[in-house]
């Protein structure tokens, strides 16, 4: 047995380096586009940049949810896959309501997966997404609010009396979002549920399979309660972060799920485009996550490096993890134990027996850019 154990951790770790490397094709992840337009990280038109999500999908789970649009002729493999059409069309028939017809289509492919992107005919943005079977993997449609069917418009229309109680206000369009596939535990995304999302008077409002998912409203910086700010700005006081630069509070958010409120603040750091994040419990202040994508590695380094962060024990994983979130998580992890997620690359949970799990993300260094509470929902 023991001749075997070294080329099956070199195999496991070229597929890591495999991974990582297509990473630095020019990628267009749907599921990030899904996340950013039903609230997770609400879009300003004036800082866009400041607002894309930092950060990039390195786990084998994650990876599955990206897709490179190419220009390649269709192989024998995307032939196939346009037979499924007729069943995708039905099947988008009958999540919109209505029949519709696609542009042609768009090879994609991400290591051994591939399949076609198609663009509903008469829409300002839609995808659709089938892999080489036909098999339908992601539905985006942005939908005007007339041409909404009307068990959705009901839906909505209760949503946002809801949250805007004794106010007439109306949506524009609505965003019909479904994903397939085989999503982590604790995942914001359910395989082959029904999204619907609006934005309202700076209010993004998320349905799931017609229930109030999620509610993200955007802030002044004045807006964000002192004392939630203060507790946030704590996270920076010691070496945790070794290596960033914190900039000034922008585009703070309030976030409401599954009956937790939250502020999620995002300060700039040594690259603008990629700010630290921390979340906040209203009332409590408890710091919930904090994530710096700054000192997130970049993919040709991870995958260049994929060995050494394999080889990182989970003792020596804990101890790093520990010195960090006693600044960033204001948790003390003695007496946890720390398992290194099976499925996705660089994640490891800390778990101790009547406490609180804590999930964290680590470079080539070993240092965690981002820990998080396992409760709160939103995945590391």
């Amino acid at each position: 047995m023991g001749k075997w154990q070294e080329p099956r951790k070199e195999q496991h770790l070229d597929n890591i380096r495999r991974t990582i490397q297509q990473l630095e094709m020019p990628v267009d992840s749907f599921s990030d586009q899904i996340m950013q337009r039903i609230g997770e990280k609400p879009m300003r038109k004036n800082n866009s940049k400041l607002m894309k999500k930092a950060m990039i999908a390195t786990s084998a789970a994650a990876v599955l949810g990206v897709a490179a649009i190419g220009s390649a002729s269709v192989s024998p493999a995307m032939a196939e896959s346009l037979k499924g059409i007729p069943l995708v069309s039905k099947l988008v028939a009958g999540i919109t309501g209505q029949a519709h017809t696609y542009d042609p289509a768009e090879p994609w492919s991400m290591g051994e997966d591939s399949g076609l992107t198609y663009k509903v005919d008469g829409t300002e943005y839609s995808k659709v997404m089938v892999d080489s079977k036909g098999k339908p993997q992601n539905i985006d449609i942005e939908v005007k609010w007339n041409d909404l069917k009307d068990s959705y418009k009901e839906q909505m229309a209760a949503a946002l009396q809801q949250i805007f109680p004794g106010e007439r206000v109306q949506a524009d369009t609505v965003d019909i979002t479904v994903q397939y596939g085989d999503f982590p535990e604790g995942s914001s995304v359910k395989s082959g549920a029904v999204y619907l999302s609006t934005r309202v008077n700076d209010t993004t409002v998320v349905l799931e399979d017609g229930k109030l998912h999620r509610v993200v409203r955007s802030l002044a910086n004045a807006d964000v309660d002192p004392a939630a700010l203060k507790a946030a700005e704590t996270v920076f006081d010691g070496t945790a972060l070794d290596g960033l630069n914190k900039g000034p509070l922008v585009n703070p958010s309030f976030i409401i799920e599954n009956g937790k409120e939250v502020y999620e603040l995002l300060f700039e750091s040594s690259q603008s485009n990629k700010p630290v994040f921390v979340v906040v419990e209203k009332g409590t202040n408890r710091i919930l996550k904090v994530m710096a994508g700054d000192l997130e590695d970049r993919p040709s380094d991870m995958a260049n490096n994929a060995d050494i962060m394999e080889g990182y024990t989970e003792d020596q994983l804990l101890a790093n993890a520990a010195a960090q979130a006693k600044q960033l998580l204001k948790i003390d992890l003695a007496g946890y134990k720390a398992a290194k997620d099976p499925q996705s690359f660089s994640v490891v949970r800390f778990t101790k027996e009547g406490a609180p799990a804590v999930l964290g993300k680590y470079n080539v260094k070993g240092q965690f850019y981002a820990l998080q509470f396992e409760e709160y929902s939103i995945g590391i």
